[in-house]
C-alpha cells in the first residue's frame, strides 16, 4: 500500500519564503555597511562587492558626474569578479552621447535593463560602442536621483542571476543616495565650523599650536596662521625650527616653569594654563599665555595641543 502527497504548492511557498528572507538579509547588510563604516570609500566598495556577488556579475560600479566636463560621467568606484579585467580607468569622462538613452529612462525613475546588446548597434550606436568594448551583453543600471536630477548611477555587468530583477540595485541606490547626502552635509558642517573657528581665533588674536616629541628625536611644533603672524615665525621654517624658535626665546630662567607646565599637561590629563615672558623679535619682552593638554601619549612619542595669545 502506498500513500502519495502533492507537496508542490508547499515547495513553492517554502522557496518564496527563503527568497524573501534572503532578500531581507541582503538589504539589511547593505544598510548596515553604509551606516556603520565611517570611511565612505570602504563602505561603497563593500556594498558593490556584495551586490555584484548577489547577481553573480562581472562588475559592479558607481558613476558620478565628471566635474571638469559638463554632461560627462566618471566611473568612481568599481568591483570586479575574479578574473575580470577592470574597466574603471577606461571609463573616465564618458560622453553624454553614450548614456543619453539612459538619462531619459532615469528621468522616469526607471532602471536600464539590457538583456541583449545586439539591437543597440543600430538603435544607439554610441552606447553600443562603449558597452561592446567592455564585452558587455547584459546589464542592470539604476539611477541616484535627487530633486529631479540624476546625480549618479550604479549597475552590474553581465549578471547571471535575477537578470530581469533590478530590486537589489534600486534599493542599494536609495541607501547610497542617503549616505552621499549624509557625507555631503557633514563635510559642509565641518568646513563651516572650521571657517567659523578660524575667523574667531583670528579676530581674538589667538593662535593654535601642536607640539610633538618623539623618543630620541628633536621636538617639533606646528602653528596656525594666527600664531605664525603674532609671534612672527618664518613661513619657511620646518616644525623642528619652529619649536626651537619658540623655546629658545623663552628666558632661560623661565624654561623650567614652561617644562613643568608641559609635564603637568601630560600627567594631569586635563587643560593646564601657564603665563611666561617671551622675547618677541619686534616687540621685545612680552607675556605669553599658553593653554593646552596632551592628546596622545605613548611609549614612542607624546603630542600636545593648545592655544596661545599675547597677554600684553
Amino acid at each position: 500500500m502506498e500513500v502519495a502527497l502533492d507537496v508542490t504548492k508547499q515547495e513553492y511557498v517554502s522557496q518564496n519564503a527563503r527568497e524573501r528572507l534572503f532578500f531581507a538579509e541582503k538589504i539589511a547588510d547593505y544598510l548596515d555597511t553604509l551606516s556603520r563604516h565611517a570611511d565612505f570609500e570602504k563602505a561603497v566598495n563593500q556594498v558593490l562587492a556584495s551586490v555584484g556577488d548577489f547577481y553573480q556579475a562581472d562588475r559592479a560600479y558607481l558613476f558620478e558626474p565628471a566635474s571638469e566636463h559638463d554632461g560627462h560621467w566618471n566611473n568612481t568606484f568599481e568591483w570586479c569578479a575574479q578574473g575580470v579585467v577592470p574597466q574603471r580607468d577606461a571609463l573616465q569622462r564618458v560622453p553624454p552621447q553614450a548614456v543619453s538613452r539612459w538619462m531619459e529612462i532615469f528621468k522616469k525613475e526607471q532602471s536600464v535593463i539590457i538583456l541583449n546588446l545586439a539591437p543597440l548597434q543600430q538603435a544607439s550606436p554610441h552606447e553600443w560602442a562603449v558597452l561592446e568594448r567592455q564585452n558587455i551583453q547584459r546589464l542592470i543600471v539604476a539611477p541616484l536621483r535627487e530633486n529631479g536630477t540624476t546625480i549618479g548611477f550604479i549597475g552590474v555587468d553581465n549578471p547571471r542571476t535575477c537578470i530581469h530583477d533590478d530590486t537589489h540595485v534600486r534599493v542599494l541606490a536609495s541607501f547610497l543616495l542617503a549616505r552621499i547626502r549624509q557625507d555631503r552635509n557633514e563635510h559642509r558642517y565641518q568646513v563651516l565650523l572650521q571657517h567659523s573657528n578660524e575667523d574667531l581665533l583670528q579676530s581674538l588674536q589667538v593662535g593654535f599650536w601642536s607640539i610633538r616629541r618623539d623618543q630620541g628625536k628633536a621636538s617639533r611644533m606646528i602653528v596656525n596662521d594666527t600664531m605664525e603672524k603674532v609671534l612672527e615665525f618664518e613661513q619657511s621654517d620646518t616644525p623642528v625650527q619652529r619649536y626651537s624658535y619658540w623655546y629658545d626665546r623663552i628666558p632661560e630662567e623661565e624654561r623650567k616653569t614652561v617644562d613643568r607646565a608641559l609635564e603637568q599637561m601630560r600627567t594631569a590629563g586635563t587643560v593646564v594654563q601657564v603665563c611666561f615672558p617671551w622675547n618677541h623679535p619686534r616687540l621685545g619682552r612680552v607675556t605669553l599665555r599658553f593653554s593646552g593638554l596632551v592628546l596622545e601619549d605613548g611609549e614612542q612619542y607624546c603630542k600636545w595641543k593648545g592655544y596661545c595669545r599675547l597677554v600684553d
